[in-house]
Formats: C-alpha cells, structure tokens, sequence
C-alpha cells in the first residue's frame, strides 16, 4: 500500500494535535466582541441606508407626484386652448364655408344676368335688321332707329360690366377656397394635436399604458413653434379669412345693387324705345289687322299642340313602367322549375298585356308624329304669315313684329 493512501495511527493524530498552536482565553473573547461589534456596525449602517433609501423614495415620489400634477395640469390647458381656438377656427371656416356658397349664388344670378341679355341683344338685332328691310321709301332715320341703336349701347355695356363682374366673383371664389382650406388643414393640426395632448394626459405610468423607451426621446425640437408664434399663426388664419369674408360680402352687395341699377337703366330705355315704336305704329291703317289675327291663332294653336305633343310624350312615358312591369313577370314566370313552367291562363294574359300596352304605345307614337308634322306646319304657316305682314304692311308691319318680338323680352328689376 503507498504511504500516502495508509491510514494514520492513533498515537500518531494525538501527537498532532497536541503540536497546533492554542489561543489563550482574553484573546478568544476579544475575537468574539469584535466580531459581535462589527455585526452590531453593519447592522447600524444597513437600518442607516434603508431609513435613507426610503426617505428618498418618500421625497423622490413626492416630487414626482407634483411634477405629474403639473405636467398633467399644463396638458389639460394646453389641450383646452387648442381645443378653443379649434372651435374659433371651425366657427370662421364655417363662416366662410357659408359665404362662398352665397357668392357662388350671387355669381350664378350675375351670370344668369349676364345670360339674360342675349335675348334682348337678339330680339335688338333683329328689330335693327327687319327695318332695314323696310321699302326704300321707309328707309327713314325715325326716332325708333335712334333709341335701339341706344338701347344696343346700353346692352353691350352691361354685358362688359357683367363679365367682369363674374371675374371678379372667381377671382374672390378662389380666395375664399384658399383661405378656407388653410383653415382647413390648420383645424386637422389642431385635431390632431388635441387627440394627442388628451392621450397624454390620460396615460397612466403602468406598463399597460405607458412603455420606457429603450432610445432618448428628444428633450428640445429646433423647428418647434413658441406659443406666442402657434397662436399668431392661426391668427393670422383667422384674420385672413374674416378679411376675405369682409371683401366678398362687399363685392356681393356691389353686385346686387349693380344689378339692380343695371334692370332700372334698362326698364326706362325699353320704355322708351316702345314708344318710340307705338308712336311709329299709331299711323297704321292697312289690312295688317287680318294677318295679325291669323298670326295669333296659329301662335295659339302652336301653344295648343305644343302642349298636346308633351301630353303625348307623358301619356306615352306613362306605359313604360306597366311594360316593364308585365315583361318583368313573364321573364321571372320562365324561372319556374320543370313540370310548373305551365303555359296557364296567367301567362296567356301577361302576353295579352305586354302586346296591348305596344299596341298602345304605338298608336300614342303615331299620334304624336301627326302632332308633330302638324306642328312643323304650324311653325311654316308662322314664317309664311310674318313674311305676309312684312310684304302688305312695309315698315309699318315691320315695326309690329318687332313689338311682337320685344314681348317675348322685358326689362324687370330682379
């Protein structure tokens, strides 16, 4: 067996045992206190640190507790006043919403003015041309020749007045769009940041509502807006906006007033040009009066089948709903499955009604084109009349239908 792996003798760890140095008694008891003490001091150091550690817990949390009241407090101000100049902002943008829908109503009834004077330019032109056709004899520089060669002016100024006067309502549209799509996108931002300060100021600091971000967030933002410069500029929206308001209530009062000036103008001209004509006409003593009762007999009866035709064009509309509605049955009846696709006495009848109600339409059709073609002959026996008073009456007949024209056309104030 080696020497290292054999077992020691008993007389052999007695004799080494009793070799080990001994500790005398004051030495193991001052050992012990020691010990005892520098227990007892880390005890002291450890109740130190913990009364200090939660005193700056206590403190630290309170502290922090303030700092979340303000914080909190200062998101609901901010989320207050951008939610009350939102509601500013709305309350102008509507405003301008409502103004525009004015001015495109006053541009509509400026450009239906403007529209309106074709007619009277037309029938002043055709008045100017069927007197030139007057017999040489007639060809006479008379008051009525003077007053619609005025009445002409007068006519093509309005309209020069009157484009520019729709010029100006686009011009003023475009700005209102403008301004109202500035307020626009300004209330969207405000929206926007109200939607995110009332988030912020509901979060709370748990892991369900709140997460620490692993990165910094910025502290500052260099392209960031004072307060002072996030008011002035929807201010300055605003102020905008209640100007260009301002500017298109001005225009559409101009214009109403314009307007109406424009209809007296020409209501005292059309007034004199009549009588220029009456005056002219008074001379008459031909046989004009025969061709003029026919003349209003055919317009009548143009009146009458006019009317007739459209009655027509309604009684033959009016078959388009029960057609449909009877092809529709016998197209949903051939649905039927198998042995029940019957040819019964309700499918006999739903082909009796589909080719009454073509019978019906056309003969209505046919109607209406005798209606027509009689119509067409109404309007050749108008033109062949015309031509018949201008030939009997000269001049004479040829200011009467100028007067019959100028019916269809009077200047009223709108």
């Amino acid at each position: 067996v080696p020497s290292h792996l054999a077992t020691p003798r008993p007389h052999c760890i007695m004799a080494s045992t009793l070799q080990r140095p001994r500790t005398s008694p004051i030495e193991w008891s001052r050992e012990n206190r020691a010990m005892l003490s520098t227990a007892r001091g880390g005890q002291t150091t450890s109740r130190s640190t913990r009364d200090h550690s939660m005193n700056t817990t206590r403190l630290a949390t309170a502290r922090l507790d303030r700092v979340q009241t303000t914080v909190k407090l200062e998101l609901n101000r901010r989320h207050d006043s951008v939610q009350q100049l939102k509601e500013e902002l709305t309350m102008v943008a509507h405003d301008i919403f409502t103004e525009t829908n004015h001015l495109e109503a006053q541009k509509e009834r400026v450009s239906q003015a403007l529209l309106a004077k074709d007619q009277p330019l037309e029938i002043n032109a055709s008045c100017q041309e069927w007197r030139a056709r007057r017999d040489p004899v007639e060809l006479v520089a008379d008051d009525v020749d003077s007053e619609l060669t005025k009445e002409a002016k007068l006519l093509g100024e309005i309209q020069v007045s009157l484009k520019s006067a729709v010029e100006d309502c686009v011009g003023q549209l475009r700005l209102l769009r403008a301004t109202k799509y500035q307020l626009d996108q300004d209330i969207a931002d405000k929206c926007t940041a109200e939607s995110i300060d009332a988030t912020c100021a509901d979060l709370r600091a748990t892991q369900s509502d709140a997460t620490h971000r692993s990165s910094p967030v910025a502290q500052t933002i260099p392209t960031a807006a004072d307060p002072e410069e996030w008011e002035a500029f929807s201010r300055n929206n605003i102020n905008l906006a209640l100007r260009e308001k301002e500017s298109s209530e001005q225009l559409r009062a101009a214009l109403v007033e314009d307007i109406l000036q424009f209809e007296k103008v020409l209501l005292v001209q059309n007034n004199v040009t009549d009588e220029a004509f009456n005056a002219r006409i008074a001379d008459v003593t031909d046989i004009r009066n025969a061709a003029q009762a026919s003349l209003i007999e055919t317009e009548s009866e143009l009146a009458a089948q006019g009317a007739s035709i459209s009655d027509l064009e309604k009684a033959i509309a009016d078959q388009n709903a029960p057609l449909a509605l009877a092809e529709d049955r016998l197209a949903k009846r051939l649905n039927r499955p198998k042995i029940e696709l019957v040819r019964d006495s309700a499918h006999k009848e739903l082909v009796v009604e589909v080719a009454e109600i073509k019978h019906v339409i056309a003969d209505l059709q046919g109607e209406k084109l005798e209606s027509e073609a009689s119509h067409r002959e109404l309007v050749r026996a108008q033109k062949s009349l015309q031509v018949d008073i201008r030939v009997k009456s000269n001049s004479i007949s040829l200011d009467n239908q100028c007067m019959q024209r100028r019916q269809h056309y009077k200047y009223r104030p709108q």
